[in-house]
């Protein structure tokens, strides 16, 4: 063995910090410090070798190098210690930093990286370190030997805040974090909670093909479609749901569109949800609601009701090349718009199975369904409504509990009557199921409320307070004689429908709205009924309709119009309520108009 390999071998062994401590007594004077570190050399008597030699020198000048290094923690010490309480401090920007990111992608719904959560517990653990060591050193400035400090605490903690600087530094170098979070994976449909959305073979299958078609990078625009009633909306509003915890897709906006779409509506609504108050019309306003979009990497607009091409860029959303993040998923009752739109990927929300749908309808009807003389005619009666999930909720609540075979019977017959040529729109299984559900409606005043409902214009949502306003205008509320009053019967008889599910919750408290089909129906036989509607509300009318059923009408609705004039006195001498309000352009009314309407209590 060489002689530098031998005598480096030696001092592996040998415990220098120990020989130095010895070196230092607590006693020692500064002057003695000078020639104190000559006591470590002691240390070459244990291996017989004489400082003259070549291996004394090369150990001479090895101990000369650490005890260098050495006496550097004891005389440095102060500029250590403030070193690392700067290098501390340093990092400790970093850590506040990386501590907002993740808990602001926590509130976003996304997981915080694994090796950024080891990071932080690292930098805590250093903390609590350089804590002790500087509470450490304060105690050390307090303890005097004959005025001067404990020379063997200040070699330890120089020593210490030496290496407590270097831990300081690789974390904070490891600590530039380019993402701190990944978005969570997105939970299996089968673990979804339920909510409205029913888990069915059909709706779990398109749940999937649409997620499938969302991942896709080339698949941008996305159409479901299927019957009205069969559950499109309500798989829309899931997804969504789910979009809006996980961010898979960043921003997620939601719209109406309906049969009669307003495009600068849509475009307002779209701004609302990010935030932005658009003014003006037209380019202009797609213009800059397009600018916007493009703020956002990632962003899903889901389109709800469309029924014919709605020229996207027109409303000022970009995509293709323009907008490569953006995603549309819209849904329409008719494979011919989802091609239309031009859709990358068109998903069949498909009817419930035979068996699907009497599960189905055994949860809204209730054990009585279970009944041998009532199972038999209730299996009919699932059958009948064609696998369509609103259908069979509609007359499942309207035969909940209803124990008379005699009942069930006739509700099966009314089921199989066919439908009139004025809904060919409406699915024929719908109607009927709708038709039998407000024909069981006992009470009055709920049946005439249901069908007050169906004045405002689509996709409206209705307030108690409108609903309140109107009914009692009219007075045919029993045994009501205040507007309180009025206010908190209309409010019982709204909870009563919405258990009916034939009007639907909103996010606003106090208010409902119609599901298009229910409301198609509701027109229906309100206009064929003795109190006579004639409803045209949001239909875009320009002029006061033609038609000799308006002598006989007892309400009329014709609010979210571009009405541009009206007649000079219509005959309409049974009509108790009309409904002209939100049509912008009309700027007057003759005074004569109303002289053909004595009986008119509520004007709007």
């Amino acid at each position: 063995m060489a002689e530098g390999d031998s005598f480096r071998s030696i001092f592996v062994d040998t415990n220098f910090d120990t020989h130095l401590a010895v070196a230092f007594s607590p006693d020692d004077t500064v002057a003695d410090l000078k020639v104190s570190g000559i006591m470590a050399l002691s240390c070459l008597s244990q291996c017989g070798t004489n400082v003259t030699s070549e291996l004394g020198k090369d150990i001479v000048n090895y101990l000369f190098i650490h005890l260098k290094s050495s006496f550097g923690y004891l005389v440095h010490y102060k500029e250590k210690v403030n070193n690392l309480q700067q290098t501390f401090e340093d990092l400790r920007s970093v850590k506040n930093d990386i501590q907002r990111r993740t808990k602001a992608a926590e509130k976003n719904g996304e997981v915080v990286d694994d090796v950024v959560t080891s990071w932080l517990r690292k930098v805590s653990e250093l903390e609590q370190a350089v804590n002790t060591m500087l509470a450490e050193i304060r105690e050390n400035k307090r303890s005097f030997r004959r005025f001067y400090p404990n020379l063997i605490s200040r070699y330890k903690l120089g020593k210490e805040a030496t290496k407590r600087k270097l831990d300081a530094e690789k974390l904070q170098e490891k600590g530039n974090f380019a993402t701190v979070s990944q978005l969570p994976p997105p939970p299996s449909i089968e673990s979804m909670p339920a909510g409205d959305f029913m888990a069915f073979s059909s709706t779990i299958e398109a749940m999937n093909n649409v997620l499938k078609a969302m991942r896709d990078e080339n698949q941008q625009l996305i159409g479901i479609y299927g019957m009205g009633g069969v559950g499109k909306t309500t798989l829309m509003e899931e997804l969504g749901r789910q979009f809006s915890i996980s961010k898979e897709f960043g921003t997620v906006i939601k719209v109406v569109v309906s049969q009669n779409p307003n495009i600068d509506q849509i475009r307002r609504e779209i701004a609302e949800e990010l935030g932005m108050r658009l003014f003006g019309e037209g380019e202009s306003a797609a213009r800059k609601l397009a600018d916007r979009l493009k703020k956002e990497t990632k962003i899903v607009i889901m389109m709800d009701d469309i029924w014919s091409r709605l020229e996207l860029r027109v409303i000022g959303i970009p995509i293709g090349d323009e907008h490569r993040g953006c995603k549309i998923l819209f849904t329409t009752r008719t494979l011919q718009a989802c091609q239309l739109m031009e859709s990358h990927a068109s998903i069949l929300v498909d009817v419930l199975t035979r068996e699907d749908s009497w599960t189905l309808f055994k949860s809204k009807v209730g054990d009585i369904c279970r009944s041998p003389d009532i199972e038999n005619v209730a299996r009919k009666v699932a059958d009948e409504c064609g696998g369509l999930p609103l259908a069979i909720v509609v007359v499942g609540r309207a035969l909940r509990g209803c124990s008379e075979k005699s009942v069930w019977e006739s509700g099966l017959m009314q089921l199989k009557r066919s439908i009139p040529d004025e809904l060919l729109n409406v699915e024929e299984q719908l109607f009927k199921s709708l038709e039998l559900s407000y024909n069981y409606i006992k009470n009055e005043e709920m049946k005439l409320l249901f069908l007050f409902c169906c004045l405002f214009r689509e996709d409206y949502e209705i307030t108690e307070d409108e609903l309140t306003r109107y009914v009692a205008g009219e007075g045919f509320l029993k045994d009501v004689y205040s507007l309180d009053e009025a206010r908190g019967k209309i409010h019982l008889l709204v909870h009563d429908l919405i258990a009916s599910c034939l009007l639907l919750k909103t996010e606003r408290e106090r208010s409902v709205k119609m599901h298009d089909v229910v409301r198609d129906v509701a027109v229906y036989i309100a206009s064929k009924g003795d109190d006579c509607f004639f409803v045209k509300a949001g239909l875009g009318m320009r002029y006061w309709p033609e038609s000799k059923t308006l002598e006989m009408c007892k309400r009329i609705s014709l609010m979210n119009n571009d009405l541009l004039e009206l007649p000079d006195q219509p005959n309409c001498p049974k009509l108790l309520t009309l409904l002209l309000n939100s049509n912008p352009s009309l700027k007057s009314i003759s005074s004569s108009f109303f002289q053909g309407m004595a009986s008119l209590a509520v004007l709007d």
